[in-house]
């Protein structure tokens, strides 16, 4: 062994710490030439030094450079090791790692190969006592948590001897182990890993802050953005004591944070990071550096959040130019900032310019390489959401589906996607009142979710409380009220920090209590929100307003008139603020105290109410057709209920060409304004116009939300009493036992719509006796 390449290798190691990575390079170089000539005492530190130049090379963004000495190293350690030894894993994982940044598609290949290695070499298993053909077969009958248990304890037979370059072996294999998960977006069981590398690594703090950075990285992706903030800032602590305090990786480690904060709406602090980490890596490489482009993009994000568009695109477009330069046109990153410029057309509604940008996204990743699928689907879900948001629900429908169709093709990595687009494809039927096929992907999300996120997620939560709607949509008011009491107590177990969660809960609690007489129930709940949310986000926050609009419409259904009065008026004083703008709430608001004043006699009051709430969604809710037809709909009510027919005939029609337009004849907001308008046309002795479009509609609500919704049993109801009217008996008669039996099952046979059904079938039996 020659002491002075020795040393040469550990001052190349300083000056890597000290972020001087030319120093690094040549000291690492002048090392390498001192062994090459003789190679065949020492391969292992010959590798070693391959392997610290590829990293190196790395950080330098210098990655073909980074690849021949990752190669190099490779077929050192094969040759003095054999093919299927850890070291190899290791030095294979980085390999990929470049790989993946050179959009080479052998990074997947790679990936698996290293984990294959690893557990082959973590069996046989002394806990388990077994030879190595037991194990396999063992392992490959285990669930998931007996897997990672079987080469935890696998990694643990070899104790602290050394094994990477004075690294122990425990902390290695787990770290490595991890590493390799989130390579394929496995980040619970990448956590569980670094969790128990982090319980190994407690006397290194160096090793204790690489992974807590990783751990950061983890819960970061699964959401956790509190866990992850804590994990990044004791990283940085640590760091700050071991390395340079400019040394890219804690510029990286400000760059994670900043990411963390940013999703966490903690803007300015985020802001303050990203550009320091802008300035350490500027410093230590050069603008052109691909980090810079990264950073770029997530301070385009915030002028994208500012409303400071034009500055965004400038942002987004030195970062395209950057990335362009150092990987070519054909990148998957080059097309997600192609992306993110269509989400900055997207919001300023220029939907041509918007698709354009995702159909070159979309071309860009189809490089000569072959295209990415995961890629690709992500870009089909973004022109889904496009689509979606001009109405054109047929092709979103299409893009989700495409989307789904890759991803399920996809063998490594995609378990948490498809999971994903089912959630999304679940909210967009849900959207879209296809509540049969919204039950069906929410409860396939629920599953897949189970699996990439856990039965208790913050996902799985999510998945939960969308059946839950769309349960109350169909309603089926005892599954909702089940489901909702057992999401909150895992809320209430799990996730007692996430107060937005649980006020959503609450609130969803109280309307179901509303919709089966309840009243004090509901009372009760939407007190607890309301409180909940006045406690964590203040007096004034937006979401209070939605909440006090409930409890404001129960006041009035209990005809508290001045208490409902003053709810309604809180919440429309919290949403005239410019920081808390809902437009579509705010009008709604408008138009409730508008019947509130009318009941109170204020007829003036009433309408000036009712004019700056129609003013207001016909200004603000162009793009929001459903809110907006909810309002001409609730217009031309008041002006039916005050017998001024051809103003609520006019109203009534605005809203259902506005509703055929948007979402077609069959949609059940079509149906629901039928329905309506129906009833209008009953009220104005036109009893054959009404049972016309009643008639239209009824198919349409069944096929859509099923007849346990309010509008189906109310539209059986109302067209049973017009043919009582025509002393149409026999007509009359099955559609209100139908609907009896409908409100039996969903209200409960006490309620008072029930009983009073009940009685009204009960009546219809005598006429048809006499």
């Amino acid at each position: 062994m020659n002491p002075s390449s020795n040393s040469l290798i550990d001052q190349a190691y300083s000056h890597y710490l000290a972020a001087d990575f030319q120093e690094a390079e040549s000291g690492y170089k002048n090392a390498l030439t001192i062994y090459e000539k003789d190679s065949i005492k020492e391969p292992r530190k010959l590798a070693h030094i391959r392997h610290q130049l590829g990293i190196v090379y790395t950080a330098l963004a210098q990655y073909t450079k980074a690849e021949e000495n990752f190669i190099a190293a490779r077929i050192i350690l094969e040759n003095d090791l054999g093919i299927d030894h850890p070291l190899v894993a290791v030095v294979l994982r980085h390999l990929a790692k470049v790989y993946k940044t050179k959009n080479n598609p052998e990074a997947d290949k790679f990936t698996s190969r290293a984990m294959e290695i690893w557990q082959e070499y973590l069996s046989p298993n002394p806990v388990l006592n077994t030879h190595t053909d037991d194990f396999d077969a063992l392992y490959g009958q285990a669930s998931e948590e007996q897997r990672i248990e079987l080469l935890c304890a696998g990694a643990k037979q070899n104790g602290d001897k050394q094994f990477l370059f004075g690294q122990p072996f425990t902390i290695t294999a787990l770290y490595e182990l991890a590493q390799l998960e989130k390579a394929r977006g496995n980040y619970r069981i990448d956590k569980k890993y670094l969790l128990k590398a982090l319980a190994e690594a407690e006397k290194d703090s160096l090793l204790a802050a690489i992974i807590l950075k990783e751990l950061a990285q983890a819960n970061h992706c699964l959401g956790n953005t509190d866990e992850a903030i804590v994990f990044y800032r004791n990283a940085l602590a640590i760091l700050k004591q071991s390395k340079h305090d400019e040394h890219p990786d804690i510029g990286e480690l400000y760059f994670g944070l900043a990411k963390t904060l940013l999703d966490n709406k903690s803007r300015s602090e985020a802001e303050e990071l990203f550009k320091i980490a802008k300035d350490l890596l500027v410093k230590h490489s050069d603008s052109k550096h691909p980090g810079n482009a990264y950073i770029l993009v997530e301070l385009a994000h915030l002028s994208k959040v500012k409303g400071n568009y034009l500055e965004a695109e400038l942002q987004y477009q030195q970062a395209l130019d950057i990335l362009k330069m150092n990987f070519g046109n054909k990148h998957p990153d080059v097309a997600n900032v192609y992306n993110h410029l269509a989400f900055v057309k997207l919001e300023q509604k220029k939907y041509r310019e918007a698709e354009n940008l995702w159909f070159i996204a979309i071309q860009t990743v189809g490089s000569e390489q072959g295209p990415q699928p995961s890629i690709i689907a992500k870009f089909q879900d973004c022109l889904a959401i496009l689509y979606q948001e001009q109405g054109k629900y047929s092709q979103a429908e299409s893009a989700y589906r495409r989307a789904l169709q890759i991803r399920k093709q996809i063998i490594i990595g995609c378990q948490a996607s498809i999971a994903d687009t089912y959630l999304k494809m679940a909210q967009f039927y849900l959207a879209w009142y296809k509540l049969v096929d919204a039950g069906n992907y929410f409860k396939s999300a629920l599953e897949a979710g189970k699996v990439s996120y856990g039965s208790k997620s913050l996902y799985a939560l999510t998945c939960q409380e969308g059946l839950a709607n769309v349960y109350f949509k169909q309603g089926k008011l005892k599954e909702v009220e089940f489901l909702l009491e057992e999401l909150l107590a895992l809320i209430e177990e799990h996730h007692k920090d996430n107060y937005s969660k649980k006020a959503s809960c609450l609130a969803s609690l109280g309307q179901v209590y509303a919709s089966l007489n309840k009243l004090p129930e509901a009372q009760n709940k939407y007190s607890q929100a309301i409180s909940l949310i006045e406690r964590t986000l203040g007096q004034d926050s937006a979401a209070l307003a939605s909440l006090l609009r409930l409890r404001a419409e129960l006041e009035s259904s209990d005809n508290n008139l001045d208490s409902a009065m003053e709810t309604l008026n809180r919440a429309a004083n919290i949403l005239d603020k410019p920081e808390n703008t809902n437009y579509a709430v705010l009008a709604t608001i408008l138009c409730d105290l508008s019947f509130i004043y009318k009941k109170k006699g204020d007829t003036e009051l009433a309408e000036r109410s009712l004019q700056q709430g129609l003013l207001l969604a016909n200004e603000k809710l162009d793009k929001n057709a459903e809110d907006l037809i909810a309002i001409l709909n609730t217009a031309a009510e008041y002006f039916q209920q005050a017998g001024r027919l051809p103003e609520a005939f006019n109203y009534h029609k605005q809203a259902l060409k506005l509703a055929e337009s948007t979402y077609g004849p069959a949609h059940f907001l079509t149906a629901d304004t039928l329905c309506k308008l129906a009833q209008h046309y009953a009220n104005s002795n036109q009893a054959n116009k009404a049972v016309e479009l009643y008639m239209r509609a009824l198919p349409i609500i069944e096929s859509t939300v099923s007849m346990m919704h309010a509008s189906g049993w109310r539209a059986l109801i109302n067209l049973a009493n017009i043919y009582i009217s025509q002393t149409n008996y026999l007509d009359a008669k099955p559609l209100l036992k139908r609907a009896c039996s409908i409100l039996e099952e969903s209200l409960g046979p006490e309620h008072s719509k029930t009983s009073k059904t009940r009685l009204a079938l009960a009546n219809l039996g005598n006429e048809l006796d006499q």
